[in-house]
């Protein structure tokens, strides 16, 4: 790991979010995968605030003396309570709250109508800050901003303020979890993603005795892996597992397992999208990987999935920019990904060459769809030139230039 001083990037498109925020009765969470950035985006928030003489309390929930010291939810309301008072306005900031059993309890006594002088912000990497699961525990209103590992922008520009070399390659192989750039081996690289899948394994599933034996979750775990982009169900996992395991699980343990995988960002559900009728189906489902690093650091084959890596950074691309992303299906068509954004819908599919061969393959497909909705192409190379029917070729180079 490089031991020089290292310069963090400023991660402009979250921090330009959440700062309109500023002194709003809102509780602002911050959610994601361990090491996404969470925590370094809180510390940018309160240095921006204390330019303007803010009164800040930060609490990191990281070290092991606060596990201690905040032990209960009365302990930190206790705490707190001697910090601040009614009148002034005091900004709080609790990292890696769900380390606090029943934190919600202290955070719903804390934001009542006596205390609206409060302004909360509070990041967490497990089930219990999901919205599905903040809606029944917290009573105030909150809004949540999901926090990603790196884009291939921000991965180059911190590349670049920290003079590192860089490439479109190691960020296909290694993905953009921010300290793994660090790294200067490949050695090291994957050394450190496997610590952070195995920390996800223990603290957020494990160690909330939400299974007894890791064992089955790893392989299911793996499972996925070398499934990314493809259809999944149960059935075929059940199968997967009886292979390996030479056990029978049923679907309900199955999607238990996936849930968890799910509710702790290691995997990314994209359900199925019905073309014509435009809903959403129920039980068909692909999964792709929050960061293509976790592929190669769990032994993930690159040479037949490399065109579904592909597709696993378009897909987190899209998801960073607010998009719905759905698989899209209609009798006889597929398409890799179905778009929503402000009411507009476009239909993108992913390829790693577009040639004279295989144009007319991944064009047929979207041409089959009557609408009038934005239809793409995102590929590596492009090399059928001269090309006009209403489709748009994107290089995933020009594509990846947004953070």
């Amino acid at each position: 790991m490089n031991q020089n001083k290292f310069k963090e990037a400023i991660r402009k498109q979250y921090l330009k979010k959440i700062e309109q925020y500023v002194g709003v009765p809102i509780i602002k969470v911050l959610t994601g995968i361990r090491k996404s950035g969470k925590s370094t985006i809180l510390k940018q928030i309160q240095e921006h605030l204390l330019k303007t003489n803010m009164n800040i309390i930060s609490i990191d929930m990281n070290k092991e003396e606060n596990k201690i010291r905040f032990s209960s939810s009365i302990k930190l309301t206790n705490y707190l309570k001697t910090k601040v008072n009614t009148t002034k306005r005091f900004h709080i900031f609790i990292d890696e709250i769900q380390e606090i059993p029943n934190w919600e309890k202290s955070i719903n006594e804390l934001t009542t109508i006596e205390w609206q002088n409060l302004d909360f912000y509070i990041t967490g990497s497990n089930s219990k800050l999901l919205s599905r699961e903040l809606a029944t525990l917290l009573t105030a209103k909150y809004i949540q901003f999901e926090i990603f590992p790196f884009s291939f922008q921000e991965y180059k520009e911190l590349c670049e303020l920290n003079n590192l070399s860089y490439s479109y390659q190691d960020y296909f192989l290694y993905g953009g979890m921010p300290l793994s750039i660090q790294f200067p081996t490949t050695e090291g690289k994957i050394q450190y993603l496997q610590s952070i899948y195995s920390s996800v394994l223990e603290n957020d599933i494990l160690q909330r005795k939400v299974f007894k034996n890791i064992r089955e979750l790893k392989n299911i775990y793996l499972f996925i892996i070398n499934n990314i982009g493809k259809q999944i169900s149960f059935d075929n996992i059940a199968q997967y597992l009886k292979s390996v395991n030479n056990q029978q699980y049923s679907a309900s343990t199955i999607s238990l397992y996936v849930e968890w995988l799910d509710k702790t960002y290691l995997i990314r559900e994209c359900k199925y999208w019905q073309i014509k009728t435009k809903e959403i189906m129920a039980n068909n489902t692909k999964y792709y990987l929050i960061d293509n690093g976790f592929f190669i650091a769990n032994d993930g084959k690159i040479d037949n999935n490399s065109g579904y890596l592909l597709e696993n950074i378009v897909f987190n691309q899209f998801k960073r920019q607010g998009c719905e992303v759905y698989a899209g299906t209609d009798r006889y068509i597929d398409i890799d990904f179905v778009l929503t954004l402000k009411n507009q819908i476009t239909y993108v599919q992913v390829c790693f060459e577009l040639n004279a061969n295989n144009y007319k393959r991944e064009c047929e497909n979207l041409l089959k769809i009557k609408d009038n909705n934005r239809k793409i192409i995102i590929c590596e190379k492009n090399k059928a030139l001269n090309i006009n029917n209403g489709i748009e070729i994107i290089l995933i180079e020009d594509f990846l230039k947004n953070p």
